[in-house]
């Protein structure tokens, strides 16, 4: 790695002249153990203003520790659904072409994904893509009084039911039941109300995917809308795991590991 790795958004406003998003990328070694390539990639605008909302724009959203995770949920709801059905579908289409782009999602043979529902990131599309590339798709089924996850292989939307919280599930069928360790390259696509530029998530405190996400031996993408997307939550405990990878409609930005923030920087 270079000395000094970023290039400057500013720098590449000069040199484009051009008005609309400006791409910025910066090559990084593995994250958190797990196996990552390739680069870190974001976007700005020219003009100053990030398309990512600062903590100052989100409405005096209070990000620090005595808010508490139960208000910033609510916050967060409220962000969310201030989105209109046409403008979450618009994003959502962006997120999931960023996605497909990976070379992590190229690569991987099995994707351990939450199926969306209400107002979450829509997966659909992502899922599909993946049938359609043969790839294995998992969902996950909750284990009743605990915080763990059991997955199981799916090759349709038909079949799925309906669970205690809403949400749609595989069938609890023995013979469907796969584990991430099985496979050469697995992903998981993950949800949450919030992602910080550091990877770490405000989930919906089940705490499912703090019990998953660190023995999950793949690469992990947070899905997320740029209006839910912080500088860093402040409200963090130990049993918090962020993702490796966080992607946006405007692009998609590996996580380096606290070692490496230092010497890359923020994302611009």
């Amino acid at each position: 790695m270079g000395s000094n790795p970023i290039i400057s958004t500013t720098e590449m406003t000069r040199a484009s002249g051009d008005r609309g998003p400006l791409c910025f990328a910066v090559s990084v070694g593995g994250d958190l153990g797990r196996p990552l390539s390739g680069a870190v990639v974001g976007c700005s605008w020219e003009g100053g203003a990030s398309t990512v909302p600062t903590r100052g724009e989100r409405k005096g959203m209070s990000m620090d520790a005595t808010t508490g995770k139960a208000l910033m949920r609510a916050q967060f709801k409220a962000v969310r659904e201030e989105l209109s059905v046409g403008e979450r579908c618009a994003i959502d289409e962006a997120i999931a072409r960023n996605v497909a782009a990976l070379p992590e999602f190229a690569a991987a043979d099995g994707v351990f994904t939450y199926l969306s529902f209400g107002a979450e990131v829509d997966t659909r599309e992502l899922i599909q893509r993946a049938w359609e590339a043969g790839k294995t798709v998992c969902l996950p089924r909750v284990v009743p009084s605990t915080r763990e996850m059991r997955w199981y292989a799916v090759e349709s939307f038909d079949g799925l039911v309906r669970s205690s919280f809403g949400v749609e599930e595989p069938p609890d069928d023995p013979s469907r039941e796969v584990r991430p360790a099985v496979f050469a390259c697995p992903v998981a696509l993950v949800p949450g109300l919030a992602f910080d530029r550091e990877g770490f998530r405000l989930g919906y405190g089940g705490g499912f995917y703090d019990t998953f996400l660190p023995a999950f031996p793949g690469t992990s993408i947070g899905l997320i809308r740029a209006c839910q997307l912080v500088d860093r939550l402040s409200v963090r405990d130990i049993h918090d795991a962020p993702v490796n990878i966080v992607a946006l409609e405007q692009g998609s930005a590996y996580v380096a590991k606290p070692a490496e923030r230092a010497v890359l920087g923020r994302w611009s």
